[in-house]
């Protein structure tokens, strides 16, 4: 079985606001997941798990998930890509698609349409994330803004490696 879930961090302190995560600065993630497959809320901790860090096994001994190497279950989040650690589908996305993300126009169903400002002068994938209106319309347009790219009708855009290290132990 393969989890898809977002990394959530947050900051430890108070209410526990997100936040764009950051090495070093105590945060922690809200995703309940997570802390159930892993025990471990420590968001520096969480963004060094490998691969094989993040398969478990039902432990019928002790009742609960054990981590385990080729376990029969996998727990995938957003992981670093080119020096940025994504906290939801979104950020991470749009960090790895920024130039798709400025060539096509998305609905205010989906986002907001000032997510573009400051977009293209730096990489502001968190803050443009924070303007998505529906997780759910933002994915669909993405699928509507692909281009045809020889035999796959949904090109033009990289998927996150988080979801791609997830397809490849499926397909094992």
């Amino acid at each position: 079985m393969l989890v898809l879930t977002d990394f959530d961090c947050c900051s430890a302190a108070g209410h526990h606001p997100k936040t764009k995560y950051q090495s070093g600065q105590n945060q922690e993630t809200s995703n309940t997941a997570i802390k159930y497959f892993f025990g471990e809320k420590m968001s520096d901790v969480l963004a060094s798990k490998s691969a094989n860090d993040k398969q478990f096994v039902w432990d019928n001994v002790n009742g609960k998930m054990t981590a385990q190497n080729n376990g029969m279950y996998m727990v995938c989040y957003q992981i670093a890509e080119n020096g940025y650690q994504p906290r939801s589908f979104e950020d991470d996305f749009m960090a790895l698609n920024k130039q798709y993300m400025l060539d096509n126009d998305f609905t205010e169903s989906a986002i907001d349409a000032g997510f573009k400002d400051g977009f293209d002068s730096e990489d502001k994938a968190y803050e443009a994330a924070e303007k998505v209106n529906s997780k759910a319309a933002f994915a669909f347009e993405i699928l509507l803004n692909s281009k045809k790219d020889g035999d796959d009708p949904f090109g033009g855009w990289s998927i996150p490696a988080y979801i791609k290290e997830g397809l490849l132990w499926l397909r094992k």
